[in-house]
């Protein structure tokens, strides 16, 4: 940037780092995504231990597959409720508290 304060030729403005209201809908992205790479890990997992003819593992691994299952259940349902409350914040002017 020149000492007038403009930007020269190539050079791009950096949008500053803020928290804001999104900041719950971002962590409801991320939560979900995290949910969903568990499942894959645990579907693995129990392929795997079946094709290796492990069968005592087979079991518990099912259990945490079906509660990863129900978290990502739980946190799909939870998108929506979020995306309302930051449009409502957003149309508020509201900024986020953390």
């Amino acid at each position: 940037m020149s000492a007038t304060g403009h930007l020269r030729d190539g050079q791009r403005r950096r949008r500053p780092a803020r928290v804001g209201v999104g900041r719950g809908l971002k962590d409801t992205f991320a939560n979900y995504a995290f949910e969903h790479q568990e499942i894959a890990a645990y579907t693995s997992l129990i392929a795997m231990a079946e094709r290796i003819g492990d069968t005592a593992l087979v079991g518990p691994l099912r259990q945490s597959l079906s509660e990863e299952g129900s978290m990502a259940k739980f946190i799909a349902g939870q998108i929506v409720p979020t995306a309302a409350r930051y449009m409502d914040l957003v149309a508020a002017g509201e900024k986020a508290k953390v």
